[in-house]
């Protein structure tokens, strides 16, 4: 999950009964993906199923995360802040998330 955020925020979801509320951290973007960082750093498993739930369009003009290589600098401050990575470790997964994205986009 560091080098890449497998879980779409459209159709997330967790028990509230088993883990309590969670918010997500006030951060302009990655908000979602920290959430999920942080319930799955405190021993929770995340699931996924095989059927779509819902369709995301990728590179709306304008969407906040229509450019995933400027996510780059807020990746890197979740990293560091939220999951207080240390330096190695966080070039690491940021190397990985960038390698990621760029395979994703010649798809």
């Amino acid at each position: 999950m560091l080098r890449r955020d497998y879980i779409g925020a459209l159709t997330a979801m967790y028990d509230r009964n088993a883990l309590g509320t969670r918010l997500m951290p006030e951060m302009r973007k990655r908000q979602d993906y920290a959430l999920w960082l942080s319930i799955m750093r405190d021993g929770a498993d995340a699931r996924g199923l095989a059927e779509p739930l819902a369709v995301y369009r990728a590179g709306q003009t304008g969407s906040l995360s229509s450019n995933k290589m400027s996510l780059v600098k807020y990746n890197w401050s979740l990293y560091r802040e939220h999951e207080d990575l240390s330096v190695p470790q966080a070039t690491r997964a940021l190397a990985g998330a960038v390698g990621q994205s760029l395979r994703n986009s010649r798809i």
